[in-house]
């Protein structure tokens, strides 16, 4: 039996955790099992009946409800697994574009739309958070693609290929003055308006969306002030509209379980090991892991700037129609394509 107090405890208090599943990481001491994942009442519980729950609640419900633990251990509202990589396909060499500086890469897929998302930080301050800057784009199947990637009977694919898809085309943080004209070693500009312009103008953004705070209004105010003619949209996100910022992310996890949401992956040129022949690999971007990364582990993680822009973007993108769940995809498109025909009379068109 348990002593009536734990030494160890914040005034003498005992905390008991006995999650559905054993998990040597975070197991209380008084805890009898000792073998990874069995369950905690199996006669109450049988595996059948918790893998059922556990799949109607998610990865987070789960790890909420069942787990006492509101990030599970492989990953937080939103896992690295849950971002679709592109491209969709295994690459050949003839796929593969040349950069001016030799290296080569799988151009991404033609976006309608473009935003770039900033988070500001509330200081310039070494210790403070980073301004942080996210660009993604809406993209559409084209047709071919569609007939090598697609699993027709699946609800999570549309077979005509039109469903919005959201790809990140890139990102960056940084710490700095509002305005600053000096360039750094990577031969970017010091000032975070500067930097927001220049990439702006990089990947020919429709729309910059600036999260609703003191520092962002300046930023805003200063963008437009240097680009009076300017070939994108000025906007302010609100926060408090959305709930704090795990439920904005909580918002949007359901667009990354019906994959949705893509990151570039780098394609790496190489000689397959048994033949000899040329072949491609698809590895990680460097920038790119950062974000997901940081992304997986909110709320528990030391950074949320890169979440905050995912979330921001994303919810932005829903609240103008932009960016779909399939369900909704599919209804909406129904509702279009469906002659509904008219409800006036010719009498009505008289006034009789």
């Amino acid at each position: 039996m348990a002593p009536a107090a734990d030494p160890d405890g914040e005034n003498g208090g005992l905390h008991l955790l006995f999650p559905m599943r054993y998990d040597s990481y975070m197991a209380s001491p008084y805890d009898r099992r000792r073998t990874e994942g069995e369950l905690l009442w199996p006669t109450q519980w049988d595996p059948a009946s918790v893998a059922a729950t556990e799949s109607e609640l998610g990865d987070y419900g789960t790890a909420g409800q069942f787990q006492q633990i509101p990030v599970p251990r492989g990953g937080g509202i939103i896992s690295n697994d849950d971002w679709k990589i592109w491209p969709e396909w295994k690459p050949r060499p003839d796929d593969l574009v040349q950069r001016r500086d030799g290296t080569l890469f799988v151009p991404l897929p033609e976006v309608s739309y473009a935003i770039l998302v900033l988070d500001t930080a509330i200081s310039e301050s070494e210790t403070a958070d980073y301004t942080a800057c996210v660009v993604m784009g809406i993209w559409h199947r084209p047709r071919e693609l569609v007939r090598r990637v697609a699993s027709f009977g699946s609800d999570n694919v549309i077979d005509d290929g039109e469903q919005p898809r959201v790809i990140l085309m890139a990102g960056w943080h940084m710490r700095g003055k509002l305005n600053d004209e000096s360039m750094n070693a990577g031969g970017y500009r010091n000032g975070i308006v500067q930097r927001v312009i220049k990439t702006a103008q990089d990947y020919r953004v429709d729309e910059i969306i600036i999260e609703d705070k003191t520092r962002g209004r300046d930023v805003r105010d200063e963008i437009a002030r240097q680009m009076q003619r300017r070939p994108f949209i000025l906007s302010l996100f609100n926060p408090k509209k959305h709930g704090d910022k795990v439920g904005r992310l909580n918002a949007v996890q359901p667009l990354f379980a019906r994959g949705l949401i893509y990151a570039p992956g780098n394609c790496v040129y190489k000689l397959n090991e048994g033949t000899g022949a040329p072949c491609v690999e698809v590895e990680e971007l460097l920038w790119v892991r950062d974000i997901m990364n940081e992304v997986e582990q909110v709320p528990k993680g030391e950074h949320d700037d890169y979440a905050d822009c995912i979330s921001m973007g994303l919810l932005s993108l829903r609240g103008a129609g932009r960016l779909e769940l399939t369900q909704e995809y599919l209804f909406s498109q129904i509702a279009r394509r469906t002659y509904q025909g008219s409800r006036n009379t010719v009498r009505d068109g008289y006034g009789v």
